[in-house]
């Protein structure tokens, strides 16, 4: 290699460790190659989860990698997918997995993941985001539907105007199918 080159790997890209002949541009989320001498940017195939897949070579053979994980790697500098282990999973922040810049990229647990996962889909299918009641919600829930003068549906309507949920989940909650944790009678008495 030349010294220009060498110079622009360092002064541009960071090197993807584990893959010495690998380098990131972490503002744009793109793979370079040097194993034949020169800086060639890599192509990514879309896998049918909607995420950008590359190949990377070493001395063992090949491994396909998303390329969002291959970034956060560089990023963080630390070996691709060594998150998993720790429970740990890349996230775009956007939510677009087609930006792979590493601005774009953060290691976020999957139960996190997997939350914001329904908060999106609830507010997608009921133009809300899904309710949020605590357990002192709850106790007021119960302990009022006990003063309440009506059907049980007509106070699921009624809850789930004044919390912002759907009638079938306040309609289970007061039938107990769920927060059965949450003991009415204890807090009666506080």
């Amino acid at each position: 290699m030349n010294d220009v080159l060498d110079y622009k790997l360092v002064q541009e890209y960071t090197r993807v460790p584990g893959y010495s002949d690998y380098w990131v541009d972490l503002d744009q989320g793109i793979i370079y190659s040097i194993r034949r001498g020169y800086l060639k940017k890599l192509k990514s195939n879309l896998n049918d989860s909607g995420y950008y897949m590359n190949t990377l070579y070493d001395e063992n053979g090949s491994k396909t990698f998303t390329t969002h994980a291959i970034v956060m790697a560089a990023k963080q500098q630390m070996l691709i997918n060594s998150w998993l282990s720790i429970g740990l999973t890349v996230h775009h922040r956007n939510e677009n997995p087609e930006d792979n810049s590493a601005d774009n990229l953060e290691l976020r647990t999957r139960t996190a993941q997997a939350l914001d996962y329904k908060d999106r889909l609830s507010e997608q299918r009921l133009g809300k985001p899904r309710c949020k009641v605590t357990e002192n919600d709850i106790v007021d829930i119960l302990l009022d539907f006990s003063d309440f003068d009506g059907t049980i549906s007509k106070y699921a309507s009624v809850v789930a105007d004044k919390y912002d949920m759907t009638r079938i989940n306040a309609y289970l909650i007061l039938k107990r199918k769920t927060w059965k944790h949450v003991d009415v009678n204890n807090q009666q008495l506080n």
